[in-house]
């Protein structure tokens, strides 16, 4: 499975394919222009970015305790972080406070906002369905840092969560110790953290 298109992860993809599909919903379900109105598309178009806002700032607060050591870490938005329900909460009532002026919008800003919802739920669940059931580990042989050989893949009854990290890699140290206070908490989850090509000296000086 892929979970990017070229550069730009499957995520930003889908709410790319819902906003085109509400835009034409809204197009479809005509709203009588009026002077001074704002047209359903560009109403459409501030909902999702208002609640695109939202969801990234619902999500840095929810997790402030690994965020207020790192305040960069708020800007860095290729790291992810965002709470969908809220974004969607809180376009929603935006587009409901916008439209109190023109009532006469929200047919048309209604449909287009529900037919994106759907389709980006759509394509989300759909998505999120066919890698778990169709995903599986490849037999790759590993070694731990005592010497020990280990396999990646094979028959595991616990799920696995695998994390291809380097030292050189900024982003791979910035979550190394939130992925290690997951390991700490989740039991029952297998955490497998394979470092691309360094020796064991270097990935025990730094873990040190």
């Amino acid at each position: 499975m892929i979970s990017s298109v070229g550069p730009v992860p499957l995520v930003v993809v889908w709410v790319l394919v819902a906003m085109g599909v509400a835009m034409l919903v809204a197009r479809m379900v005509r709203a009588e222009p009026k002077e001074k109105a704002p047209t359903p598309r560009s109403v459409l178009f501030d909902m999702l970015l208002i609640g695109l806002l939202a969801g990234r700032l619902g999500f840095i607060l929810r997790y402030w305790t690994d965020y207020r050591h790192d305040g960069w870490a708020v800007l860095r938005l290729g790291d992810g972080g965002f709470l969908p329900w809220v974004a969607i909460l809180v376009g929603l009532g935006w587009g409901a406070w916008r439209l109190r002026r023109w009532p006469h919008l929200r047919r048309s800003v209604a449909a287009g906002a529900l037919a994106g919802v759907l389709c980006w739920a759509a394509l989300s669940l759909g998505s999120g369905w066919l890698q778990r059931d169709r995903i599986a580990l490849p037999t790759l042989a590993l070694t731990r840092l005592d010497g020990v050989p280990d396999t990646l893949g094979g028959a595991h009854a616990q799920p696995t969560i695998v994390n291809l990290w380097a030292t050189w890699c900024g982003p791979c140290r910035r979550e190394m110790p939130v992925l290690a206070r997951a390991q700490q908490r989740h039991s029952d989850l297998r955490f497998v953290f394979a470092n691309q090509g360094e020796t064991a000296e270097e990935v025990q000086a730094f873990l040190t």
